[in-house]
């Protein structure tokens, strides 16, 4: 049965190197052109190594990479897969989503879609970028995330909380459409955990049988779509305390992401799916395949931490693993 590889992953200031920026205060730009080689080298053989332990991804997604780190990554890890970037300022590059994809894989064809902008929100709330997975019968919409970051606690949850109000009734109008038979998967780095209000905001349940139950009216008249939440599963420590390494496919984790300066776990990057994929025929998502990726070299010291370049040595990655899961098509 023909699978679709998905992977997500926040890169964690993946900036390229320009040399205008390199020599700015605190600037998180690369201070050399040999530092942003050696970061392009450790995520190039971090994701070696993800295409060990689960497959080759037909469709990755990042977030806070440029548009020109991502060329690069994708020339080394990725050759011939066209490339989706929300960076798209010409002489201002942000950090911003981008997107890898297969264009070679037969049974699919992705099209690149209209990012998804969220009026009454600040400047510099990141768009979400959308991309369809069009097979004969079917059509998979994803929609991939950055939701804003919790710098203001307040400020930035009431932002949030515009974000997945909109996308909730975005999601309902595409799932609505009459025309063909349609799924949708959100993914990203969404800065709040499952048990989140605003996950409630986004109808995203830790139960199946919620977002495959049949549409009732009071959803129609309120235009919500309920979606189920993977990584309610994902939640809390991997590995059994009485494991061995040779029991687990990955190191131990409590979390997709690690708040070195709190010292704390938590689950912010998550992958959420329409009822529809959660059925006994194809299209539908193999859950035995979600995993957290937490492989050594994702790792520093057992957690993920920031690439950094100290007196010449440079060391971490991101503070963020990476998500993958397998669809079958």
């Amino acid at each position: 049965m023909p699978v679709l590889n998905i992977s997500w992953w926040n890169a964690g200031n993946f900036y390229h190197f320009l040399p205008e920026k390199s020599d700015l205060p605190r600037t998180r730009w690369p201070k050399s052109k040999e530092v942003y080689e050696e970061q392009l080298q450790f995520v190039d053989a971090a994701f070696s190594e993800l295409t060990t332990a689960v497959g080759k991804p037909d469709i990755a997604f990042f977030c806070e990479m440029t548009s020109e780190s991502l060329t690069h990554l994708r020339d080394k890890s990725f050759p011939n897969y066209r490339i989706i970037s929300l960076d798209v300022l010409k002489g201002a590059p942000t950090l911003q989503i981008g997107i890898l994809f297969d264009e070679s894989k037969g049974n699919v064809k992705f099209v690149e879609g209209e990012p998804i902008v969220v009026s009454g929100t600040p400047k510099g709330t990141r768009a979400m970028a959308v991309v369809d997975a069009i097979c004969e019968n079917f059509t998979i919409r994803f929609i991939a995330c950055h939701w804003t970051s919790r710098f203001d606690e307040a400020a930035s949850h009431r932002t949030r909380f515009r974000i997945a109000d909109h996308l909730s009734k975005y999601i309902y109008q595409f799932l609505n459409d009459d025309r063909e038979s349609r799924h949708c998967v959100v993914l990203g780095d969404l800065n709040e955990e499952p048990f989140d209000e605003n996950m409630a905001v986004l109808y995203a349940h830790r139960h199946r049988a919620r977002s495959k139950s049949k549409v009732h009216r009071a959803d129609d008249s309120v235009e919500r779509a309920h979606m189920y939440n993977t990584s309610w599963r994902l939640m809390g420590e991997k590995i059994p305390h009485s494991a061995t390494k040779s029991d687990a496919k990955f190191y131990d984790c409590a979390g997709t992401f690690y708040w070195e300066s709190e010292r704390t776990w938590h689950n912010f990057d998550q992958i959420i799916v329409s009822g529809g994929l959660l059925q006994d025929s194809v299209p539908f998502l193999d859950e035995n395949d979600v995993h957290v990726i937490s492989t050594a070299k994702f790792l520093a010291d057992g957690i993920p931490l920031k690439f950094k370049s100290d007196k010449g040595i440079c060391s971490g990655l991101s503070d963020h693993l990476p998500l993958v899961a397998k669809i079958h098509i």
